[in-house]
């Protein structure tokens, strides 16, 4: 019975990390694609602004991890 439950217990724990890790994959997905549309309208160029967008999309997650680093109390003015 115990070792049921800790076989329970490990494949629930298994699905909300795979769960929470296919829901990250979407949303940097989506942040990428609609980078890639407003990048590719700015320069008139599809091809350009889907290359365009790799660096937008990271600058975007590196915007976002710095305001939450303060917001954190890391003891930054």
């Amino acid at each position: 019975m115990l070792i049921g439950l800790i076989i329970l217990a490990l494949v629930v724990v298994g699905l909300m990390v795979a769960f929470a890790a296919v829901a990250i994959f979407w949303i940097v997905m989506a942040v990428f694609w609609v980078s890639a549309i407003v990048m590719g309208l700015l320069v008139q160029d599809p091809y350009l602004g889907f290359f365009l967008a790799f660096p937008v999309t990271g600058l975007i997650f590196w915007l976002i991890g710095l305001n939450s680093e303060k917001s954190a109390g890391s003891g930054a003015p």
